[in-house]
């Protein structure tokens, strides 16, 4: 990453002052769109989204979107402004409660194991990029930017993806004015915490 040299920057919750909902816009609809992995999928209408990973519920809090139903919600730690998914999945692994939450698509990080394969039981598998995770054509936050643009698509709300973005990348412009020598030999998360947030360095060798 040449514009913050080792600084990378990933998923990333912003505060939005939007209600809550997991009816999305219908824009863009029929929709072919190919997902991380390569897959190209087709839709009718917008879907109700699970999150299988927490950067997938991370960024729809982001578009001021409620989650139909997902794996992880931790509030403690990243703040959501447009509430609790629907539908909490205690264990991830379990088909019959993915199944309960009555979700049209699941989105996970690129393949990176055997679940995604077994998860198509639950509904089409959907996958977001994460170069930390699984193979990805995207690196560092690139990865988040692209993601972003995924889900305004999937949703039908690309103009809150397009806001989204515009938070997103002052934020990167404000980082880089505040950036020290030392700070950039770091990995950064950005995470909200309560009117504001924080930064927190965690190891290049993460897969957060």
């Amino acid at each position: 990453m040449r514009l913050l040299n080792k600084l990378t920057l990933v998923s990333t919750m912003f505060a939005v002052s939007i209600l809550a909902q997991t009816a999305y816009a219908a824009d863009g609809f029929p929709l072919t769109i190919t997902d991380a992995a390569g897959i190209e999928h087709k839709f009718e209408t917008s879907s109700k989204i699970g999150c299988r990973w927490s950067g997938c519920t991370e960024m729809m809090a982001d578009l001021g979107l409620r989650v139909q139903g997902a794996s992880w919600y931790e509030p403690s730690q990243f703040g959501f402004p447009v509430g609790a998914p629907e539908n909490l999945v205690e264990d991830w692994k379990n088909i019959e409660q993915w199944v309960a939450t009555e979700v049209d698509v699941l989105l996970a990080r690129v393949p990176n194991g055997k679940w995604s394969k077994y998860s198509e039981d639950v509904a089409p598998v959907f996958h977001l990029h994460h170069p930390a995770y699984g193979p990805s054509n995207q690196t560092g936050y690139q990865a988040y930017i692209k993601n972003l643009e995924l889900l305004g698509q999937l949703t039908g709300e690309n103009v809150k993806a397009d806001a989204a973005l515009q938070r997103f990348n002052n934020m990167v412009a404000n980082l880089k004015l505040l950036a020290t020598d030392e700070t950039r030999q770091n990995t950064v998360a950005i995470i909200r915490n309560g009117d504001g947030y924080r930064a927190l360095a965690i190891p290049t060798h993460s897969a957060y």
